[in-house]
């Protein structure tokens, strides 16, 4: 308990008071959180779709292309399992975080009258993000399992995790800049 009788503070809340920002209030828009919930269904998916197919494997496979999709390094197969430990904790991490966007850092001062609109572009950033990665895990799943060239698609979504990034950035810029209505 706090001297004033409430409860005490969990570290991220003191975190953000100390930062003086505001917390978020807006609601979470239906395509974002449709997105984040779809992001990590296709992980999980694609998780167990390894899981399952694992015997499957060959003792050796690829574990790095390189930009013409040729396979260029090999591994064990029990690689899979540090793969997948990446691309997951990747995505479910993006996924959790992109809840609290007032704990993100931010290309520009976040006050009263920007923080939601902030907010809500940084929110949309990561799940725009976690998407791409958990496109790359499906990816990596049907390349592992299917011997499939995917090599293009990978790219795109690379690509598209650098856009997400990029444009998130540019949004948040913008969303600093407009003044709320009188």
């Amino acid at each position: 308990m706090s001297p004033h009788g409430s409860a005490p503070e969990t570290p991220a809340a003191a975190a953000t008071k100390s930062a003086g920002r505001p917390r978020k209030v807006y609601r979470t828009g239906a395509v974002t959180t449709w997105l984040r919930r779809g992001s990590i269904l296709l992980t999980l998916g694609s998780t167990l779709a390894l899981l399952i197919g694992y015997a499957t494997l060959p003792n050796e496979i690829p574990i790095h292309f390189n930009l013409a999709g040729v396979a260029d390094g090999w591994g064990p197969k029990r690689y899979v399992f540090v793969l997948v430990g990446v691309f997951g904790a990747l995505v479910f991490g993006s996924a959790w975080l992109s809840t609290k966007p007032h704990l993100f850092n931010y290309p520009t001062e976040i006050t009263e009258s920007n923080a939601q609109a902030i907010y809500r572009e940084g929110e949309r950033m990561v799940v725009w993000a976690a998407l791409a990665i958990s496109l790359l895990t499906v990816s990596f799943a049907l390349s592992t399992l299917l011997a499939l060239d995917l090599a293009f698609f990978n790219l795109l979504m690379i690509a598209a995790l650098l856009g997400a990034t990029g444009v998130g950035v540019v949004r948040i810029i913008n969303a600093a800049r407009r003044l709320p209505a009188p």
